[in-house]
């Protein structure tokens, strides 16, 4: 989405984790902490207790400054 508005994880100033098990909350950050280590943008990961579809168990947030 990020492409389509003409930018890149470069505008990336906040990212939400969603995380449905508390076991996979080390790997998800571990993934998008080499994705945004050069960015480091403000970021909350939240045990959840479930998604909208029970499949679903990772929820990724993003706020990205346009210019």
């Amino acid at each position: 989405m990020l492409a389509e508005d003409g930018t890149s994880l470069n505008a990336i100033v906040r990212a939400t984790y969603d995380v449905t098990d508390r076991d996979d909350a080390e790997a998800v950050l571990s993934i998008y902490g080499r994705l945004l280590a050069t960015i480091r943008p403000a970021a909350t990961t939240v045990i959840a207790a479930g998604l909208l579809k029970l499949e679903m168990r990772v929820e990724i947030k993003v706020t990205a400054a346009l210019e």
